[in-house]
């Protein structure tokens, strides 16, 4: 049986809004609750699971798709800093290198979706601070409580 690639890029396209919808329900609906406790009179705070997870999947899926954006982003800040000649130069290598990082964070955070992390990558997604900050990338598996 063969798939035809319209079939596949529209699952693709469904399961991407469906996933972006979840988070944006998740996360109008679930700020953070306050309970006071009468006995001892202090504050709990719950930060509630589903929408950390419901980002995280969400990120990864955006670092998986969109990763290749780094390649333009670092042609600008090496352009930016230095001269045009090193920025199409240095800064391609150095965008093919980020694309690769954010790719494989984006498949790590894809396979360990349901474990709530914070993000390995810095910014978060690549098109933040897009011609400001160099991409980094932090600790893994850093829980997020």
């Amino acid at each position: 049986m063969k798939f035809n690639k319209t079939i596949v890029l529209a699952l693709l396209t469904s399961l991407c809004l469906s996933l972006f919808s979840i988070s944006v329900a998740a996360e109008g609906n679930a700020q953070e609750m306050i309970y006071v406790d009468e006995e001892n009179r202090s504050e709990v705070t719950e930060d509630p699971y589903g929408p950390k997870v419901g980002d995280k999947a969400l990120r990864s899926l955006a670092n998986i798709t969109l990763g290749v954006i780094e390649i333009p982003k670092n042609i600008i800040i090496v352009s930016n800093r230095s001269n045009l000649l090193y920025g199409l130069t240095g800064g391609t290598g150095l965008g093919i290198l980020n694309t690769a990082g954010r790719i494989s964070v984006g498949l790590l955070d894809l396979l360990t979706f349901p474990l709530a992390t914070k993000p390995i990558a810095q910014p978060v997604y690549p098109w933040n601070k897009y011609v400001d900050v160099y991409t980094s990338y932090n600790n893994m598996f850093v829980l997020d409580f």
